[in-house]
């Protein structure tokens, strides 16, 4: 929560594997991470309090391995999914009791789809990975696409130098991180 101050780190959920991207739900009483391949939620009853025990999405999982869970506000969500050699976006409705439908007209299937966040509205995806292009759109690294249509929003056009990994939407701004040295607009790019 952004209310309370930093506290001393704590060890949430013991397990020996490895826990990937977690995420809260909008509300912070929920949080959704990957480990070895499986999408985990656990909850709580009010922030502050102890997390339930961690157990699978049954309505995300697969035998493909699912990395993170971005769900926004309703209850729509994005998993990133391996698709063959790279990781593809996925999205559906928690509690819609159906997997997630295919969203790869929103990322170039010639490169990954690393991190993605979604606005706290569900109209926004912010993608950041290895892709140059966005739906026939040139996108070096990062792009913002409308969820209803998946139209480049190309008011938001930025190129990043290199791989964005992870990428995260708080408080109106789009943070991002990964192997890069600098972030242009197209026109100092040269674009």
């Amino acid at each position: 929560s952004t209310a309370a101050a930093w506290g001393t780190p704590a060890l949430i959920f013991p397990s020996g594997n490895t826990h990937e991207s977690p995420r809260l739900a909008p509300n912070d009483l929920t949080i959704y991470y990957g480990e070895n391949g499986n999408i985990m939620s656990a909850t709580r009853t009010a922030v502050g309090q102890p997390w339930s025990m961690p157990a699978p999405l049954a309505q995300v999982n697969t035998t493909n391995y699912e990395k993170w869970l971005a769900v926004c506000n309703g209850g729509y969500f994005l998993v990133s999914r391996a698709n063959g050699a790279h990781q593809q976006l996925y999205e559906g409705q928690l509690g819609a009791g159906n997997g997630p439908g295919t969203l790869s007209s929103l990322s170039d299937p010639s490169g990954d789809d690393i991190s993605s966040f979604l606005s706290p509205d569900c109209t926004t995806a912010y993608l950041g990975g290895s892709f140059t292009h966005v739906n026939g759109v040139a996108a070096a690294h990062l792009a913002a696409v409308d969820t209803t249509t998946g139209a480049v929003k190309t008011a938001f056009a930025h190129n990043v130098s290199g791989q964005v990994q992870t990428v995260r939407y708080t408080h109106g701004q789009v943070i991002i991180g990964g192997i890069f040295t600098g972030v242009f607009t197209p026109t100092e790019a040269g674009a």
